[in-house]
């Protein structure tokens, strides 16, 4: 049929129905007229639909033709003739027409086939008889296309409902920490009327209960949560519905690895089920760390210099850590290891080892570690304390030790404990309590440690006669005046003159000072020496007590010649030379008969001898040899210190000698001594020299 008489048939049908209907006392009822009705219908996609519609067979007495049959669609005619419906069901994706009338017409049946159904068949479908000049309507069938939703989808929603949302499913979990609430959304998109959806718990449906208010979204299944379910309208396909359904539960850690599961069915397509969609629960929980220490010891009570190890373990999800230390409040460097390997030093006595082992959160674990050590002196500590006849002195001697040091008092050479405790006090002093103390300091399972402290009448001070200082020209001069003084002078109560003036400090003149115990060294130091320079320095100096001077002069000193240098640098090397043929010729002939003869070499006695040098010898000062004591009760051999080392499987276990706090002051009790018990004529500095003042 052309289009153009197509068009015009379809627009006079539509006239026809819009017809007002005019009634002659012989017009039928419709039922007379329409023996069975179209019924509404819910079809799937892709079926095949038919709607009923069974018309009486009339003719018109008049005009001898029969009754016109048309079918509507949403109030617009299709067609009445087979051709004219064929025609209106052809398409681009069918060329074969959707639309049929497949029975026969001549008795009456009318049946609308519809195959291949689409969305958009979906209406409100009306057969119309037309019938001596009469109308008469089926009842309205309702066509109702389901189409299936896509398969259902899971999103977390983040930070409790309130963060960005992520999509979950076997390969990836629904993370959750220790607590918090989970919210995981359950969506099946584009589906009409929408998909139902159902949820299960490690396979357990879940089965809801009312809550509180009466509503049906409680349920318990491997835990206890609330579920809302909506279906809105899709965003680019409004004809078509999204279904949700959200979870909202608060986890713990014991709900780890539960399966949860989402399944959408869609009415209609019961045969066809879609794919359901799952994911586990990863609860993540801060890390629960525990902490010891290596080797084992009560009470974590350790010697000094002792090595140990602090471990951590820890368990928690996720299982990867990074470890942090501290001791006592102050982070270790370079540290990343669940162990730490270090040598004890009583500076670590009481220490509060702390690690933290960090992943999503963090969790940590301490312990405090006691070392027992020694005694040991506090420093800086006097040892010199003055005062007059009649005058009360208060010593202190502060050490420290674990378990806490005991201190005892004794006069030099006594046995007898005058005092026990930190402070010893003399009152009322008279002349046979000035003199010579120890103080010995006692710690259970260790050697004592001892010093000695003077109580020193206070007198006038003494000057050192002091030899000719020689300075060459150009050249830096020092001046050096050693007094001995109880009390010491201050700095404003000494003065150096020069040809009966005061020398000032300037860029060529610079006073120091060094203090020992019982006097103090006076330095002039005269930065380029110039002819006006050399002559003799008056020294001054006073203590409250009395006044002292003394003259040093500065002499000028020539210049060797180079010739003689020469000449004594080729002497020294020809002896140099010869005694080296003789020492190997000795060898060769003696030393080496006496080993071939089987006697082993005597080892020497391990005694350490030191000898230092004293920087006032030019003062008439003499130094003595030290000799260390073999004894440990004289002197402790102790480990290398390794305060805060790196972790090292191999930690140095090298040996140094140390002396005793007694090794340190016995060439000072030798001068302390002569110096407070008979005339001011000798004085020591430390570091184990001792000086005698020559009258």
């Amino acid at each position: 049929m052309p289009h153009a008489t197509y068009s015009a048939l379809l627009v006079l049908l539509t006239i026809i129905v819009q017809l007002p209907v005019f009634t002659f006392s012989n017009q039928l009822s419709t039922e007379e007229v329409i023996q069975l009705h179209p019924d509404s219908q819910a079809v799937t996609l892709n079926s095949t639909v038919r709607l009923q519609c069974r018309v009486r067979n009339l003719v018109d007495p008049q005009s001898g033709t029969g009754a016109q049959v048309y079918w509507s669609k949403n109030d617009f005619g299709i067609g009445s003739s087979r051709e004219d419906i064929q025609e209106y069901g052809r398409s681009s994706r069918y060329p074969n027409s959707r639309y049929d009338l497949p029975y026969n017409l001549k008795e009456g049946q009318y049946d609308l086939q519809i195959t291949n159904v689409e969305l958009s068949d979906e209406g409100s479908y009306v057969c119309q008889v037309n019938y001596m000049k009469q109308q008469y309507l089926s009842q309205v069938a309702v066509l109702t296309v389901q189409v299936p939703s896509e398969a259902p989808r899971l999103i977390q929603v983040t930070k409790e409902g309130k963060g960005p949302e992520v999509e979950v499913g076997a390969s990836t979990p629904a993370t959750v920490d220790d607590g918090a609430v989970l919210v995981l959304r359950c969506v099946a998109q584009h589906g009409k009327p929408g998909a139902h959806l159902s949820w299960s718990i490690d396979g357990v449906p879940i089965q809801l209960e009312a809550d509180r208010t009466g509503q049906m979204n409680v349920f318990r299944a491997g835990f206890t949560g609330n579920l809302t379910n909506k279906i809105t309208p899709s965003v680019n396909f409004p004809r078509l519905k999204d279904a949700t359904s959200e979870m909202s539960a608060r986890l713990s850690k014991l709900h780890h690895g539960k399966l949860i599961e989402c399944r959408a069915t869609n009415t209609g397509y019961g045969d066809h089920a879609l794919r359901p969609v799952f994911t586990k629960l990863e609860v993540h929980y801060a890390p629960v760390v525990s902490i010891q220490v290596r080797p084992q010891r009560r009470d974590n009570e350790y010697m000094e210099h002792d090595i140990i190890t602090v471990e951590c373990t820890a368990h928690g999800r996720p299982d990867s850590f990074v470890w942090e230390w501290f001791i006592n409040g102050r982070q270790v460097e370079n540290i990343a290891d669940p162990w730490y390997r270090l040598r004890l030093t009583r500076n670590m006595h009481n220490a509060v080892f702390r690690c933290i082992a960090i992943s999503n959160k963090k969790g940590h674990a301490e312990t405090t570690v006691r070392v027992k050590f020694g005694p040991q002196f506090n420093e800086p500590s006097a040892l010199l304390f003055t005062a007059s006849p009649g005058e009360d002195v208060a010593m202190d001697c502060p050490a420290r030790g674990n378990p806490p040091a005991r201190i005892d008092w004794r006069r030099e050479g006594s046995q007898e404990v005058l005092h026990r405790g930190v402070v010893f006090r003399r009152d009322n002093l008279r002349e046979e309590d000035f003199g010579t103390y120890t103080c010995t300091a006692f710690v259970s399972d260790f050697p004592p440690v001892s010093k000695q402290m003077f109580i020193a009448k206070r007198r006038p001070p003494t000057i050192q006669p002091n030899p000719i200082v020689h300075a060459r020209l150009g050249r830096m001069a020092r001046l050096r005046c050693t007094v001995n003084s109880v009390p010491l002078p201050s700095p404003d109560q000494t003065r150096w003159y020069f040809n009966g003036r005061p020398v000032r400090p300037d860029t060529q003149h610079r006073f120091e000072r060094e203090e020992f115990i019982g006097g103090v060294v006076l330095i002039l130091q005269i930065a380029h020496v110039m002819m006006t320079d050399y002559g003799k320095y008056n020294c001054t100096v006073q203590n409250g007590y009395g006044t002292d001077w003394k003259l040093i002069e500065l002499s000028h000193q020539e210049d060797v010649p180079m010739q003689f240098i020469i000449g004594a640098a080729v002497a020294i090397g020809v002896l140099i030379t010869v005694g080296m043929i003789l020492l190997c010729v000795c060898r060769q002939r003696v030393c080496g008969q006496k080993y071939k003869k089987g006697t082993q070499a005597q080892p020497q006695n391990n005694i350490l001898t030191r000898q230092s040098q004293s920087p006032l010898q030019e003062y008439g000062a003499s130094s003595y040899e030290f000799k260390a004591p073999t004894s440990i009760q004289e002197g402790l051999y102790r480990q290398n210190v390794h305060p805060w080392f790196t972790n090292n499987p191999y930690p140095n276990t090298s040996y140094m000698r140390c002396g005793s706090d007694m090794e340190d002051q016995v060439t000072e009790t030798s001068m302390i001594k002569s110096f407070l018990l008979s005339p001011p004529n000798e004085f020591m500095k430390r570091r184990f020299l001792i000086i005698f003042i020559h009258d």
